[in-house]
């Protein structure tokens, strides 16, 4: 090989190579990933307001009475979409199904909304500001994630200022 094809790999090869730790530097120094790897010890971005009685876990007294109340719902919707899928439509079925479907919704929102009440009236104003517009903010995203129009519901994307 000649020494200028020489020069030229020897150049490139060192382009390469600086790339190569240029990356590793700034995905180990200045890049936070999305989402860390589990059990990685990395707090995500969002997750410095979780403090011991912010954790999903620890939120709700009754969180086993919950779990129990959505599990009945998806029971009762289950079972209202299966009798939509028989050959043989029974409309009194289906309405009975559905009757049960919403009742079942109803005890968990009910529930969901009462212990979203008593976790508010344990949390200083800051606390709660800061956990309720976090909590709105996934709403938020939850939505547009699935295709609702936030410009129909104004008050929605906007929460009250104080």
């Amino acid at each position: 090989m000649s020494k200028h094809l020489m020069a030229i790999l020897l150049i490139l090869s060192l382009a390469f190579n600086l790339a190569v730790l240029g990356m590793f530097v700034y995905t180990t120094t200045f890049h936070k990933p999305l989402f860390a790897p589990p059990g990685s010890g990395h707090p995500h971005s969002n997750w410095e307001h979780r403090g011991d009685r912010m954790s999903p876990d620890s939120l709700f007294k009754d969180k086993d009475e919950i779990r129990k109340l959505r599990n009945d719902f998806r029971k009762a919707k289950r079972e209202f979409v299966n009798t939509m899928t028989k050959p043989k439509f029974d409309e009194k079925a289906s309405l009975q199904a559905m009757e049960l479907s919403l009742q079942a919704q109803d005890k968990l929102e009910r529930k969901l909304a009462t212990s979203l009440i008593e976790v508010r009236r344990n949390m200083t104003p800051a606390e709660a500001k800061k956990f309720f517009e976090h909590r709105l903010n996934r709403m938020q995203r939850f939505d547009r994630r699935n295709g609702f129009n936030h410009r129909e519901q104004p008050e929605a994307n906007n929460p009250p200022k104080e």
